[in-house]
């Protein structure tokens, strides 16, 4: 038995103080080796969520600060699909163009030519304006300029 025999045969107050300082040490490396590193964990995750909280609490003013945001947006996209519904479709714009052709005529202007339709048509919602065969960039005084000639 050889490395324990001192121990054996020490008095019981000699064995009871090994023993308490055995339990000691053995409390101290389970504290520094399992709770310290859960304490530190624990303090991490804490913090977190503190960080979290400060998100939850920022985005619920965010969201509180769009609610009227919101409802003017809704109201914005009725009055847009008013005007869209009133806008000539693509079918239609042939037969308006031919009205303001024509009514054009009618009160002594020049009709606009039929180049600038299909100048129009080629390029979609294109943001100039041909007037006189020549063209110009779409700014507002250029295009009531254009519109009184």
């Amino acid at each position: 038995m050889g490395a324990l025999d001192p121990l054996i045969n020490a008095p019981r107050p000699q064995k009871l103080i090994f023993g308490t300082m055995l339990l000691v040490i053995l409390g101290a490396l389970a504290y520094f080796f399992l709770i310290s590193g859960a304490r530190a964990e624990r303090d991490t995750l804490l913090e977190e969520n503190e960080v979290r909280r400060a998100e939850v609490i920022k985005a619920k003013a965010d969201e509180a600060n769009l609610r009227p945001f919101r409802a003017q947006a809704e109201v914005l996209r009725r009055k847009l699909d008013t005007a869209k519904e009133r806008l000539p479709s693509e079918r239609e714009i042939p037969q308006v163009y031919r009205q303001v052709s024509d009514l054009a005529t009618q009160s002594g202007l020049a009709p606009p030519s039929d180049s600038m339709y299909r100048e129009y048509r080629s390029c979609g919602s294109s943001a100039s304006i041909i007037t006189n065969g020549a063209e110009t960039p779409y700014r507002s005084s250029t295009a009531r300029t254009a519109l009184s000639t």
